[in-house]
């Protein structure tokens, strides 16, 4: 049972999905893949998840008790002291299975959790920026998988993948702002929602997925005929419907666009494995 409430408390389940989007990143990138490699980047994405969304719990426990009141650190389910452990243990064992690739990956994937991390303890009461750097941080995967791979080939679709998941990440945590909206302010916590107001901020929200949606035009053409292409236009349809939902309801529209994020991963992943056999 303490097991399953500290994997909860890590949010195993977002680790292993940015794990597999590493990993479809190297794949798509690699000339020859090798499968200690991707069982490398694979594992220490998922510790650096880990690590992070522990970290963020024990920062945020103030705003989670009106957010997220059930939580586990806010139910008590897990102990500040045993978060603690899991932190410390994740970090030490991220950074050991990061070792083996090599200095450009491992210098980008201290360089991600020292931003994810700055983020829990400081930026995230900094309106935009704090929005900016998680983006970043959570964009950073392709990136990841990319050095792994030694940035081979597919540098191009990659990189305007990593762009447009970046807006579009800024675009859903500006709307995440707004969702949490009532929360913060009981907490006491400036976002970009308390700054601009709910309506502002969803439209700045929204002018980032639309700058995403724009990038993704090149980035399907460039990857087609590949899943990655009808992935990149069925997301961006997701991300357009996911504005449309959020006038009303942000926290379903923040959730519309994890869905899209889900839906490119998949089509990386598929683009990955066929590169890999081709």
């Amino acid at each position: 049972m303490k097991l399953v409430e500290l994997a909860r408390l890590a949010r195993i389940e977002h680790g292993a999905l940015a794990g597999l989007a590493v990993v479809a990143a190297y794949l798509y990138t690699a000339e020859e893949p090798q499968s200690l490699r991707v069982l490398a980047v694979f594992l220490s994405t998922v510790f650096a998840e880990s690590f992070l969304f522990i970290t963020n719990d024990m920062a945020n426990m103030e705003e989670d008790r009106i957010n997220r009141p059930w939580a586990p650190l806010v139910k008590g389910t897990v102990s500040v002291s045993e978060a603690r452990l899991g932190s410390a243990f994740s970090l030490v064992a991220g950074i050991t299975a990061a070792l083996p690739l090599g200095p450009a990956p491992l210098a980008i994937y201290i360089a991600a959790i020292c931003l994810g991390y700055l983020y829990n303890v400081r930026l995230k009461r900094v309106p935009l920026l704090g929005n900016v750097s998680v983006a970043l941080t959570t964009s950073m995967v392709y990136v990841y998988g990319a050095a792994a791979a030694g940035f081979a080939k597919h540098l191009g679709p990659l990189f305007l993948l990593f762009l447009a998941t970046l807006l579009a990440n800024i675009g859903r945590e500006v709307v995440k702002s707004v969702a949490d909206y009532e929360g913060d302010m009981r907490a006491g916590i400036r976002t970009v929602a308390h700054v601009l107001g709910p309506r502002r901020a969803l439209r700045l929200g929204w002018a980032a997925v639309g700058l995403a949606v724009l990038v993704s035009v090149p980035l399907a053409v460039l990857s087609w005929p590949q899943p990655l292409s009808v992935a990149v236009v069925a997301t961006s349809a997701l991300l357009i419907y996911a504005c449309l939902v959020s006038t009303r309801h942000p926290e379903k529209g923040k959730d519309l666009m994890l869905l899209g994020f889900a839906v490119t991963l998949a089509g990386l992943f598929l683009s990955g494995v066929l590169t890999a056999l081709g």
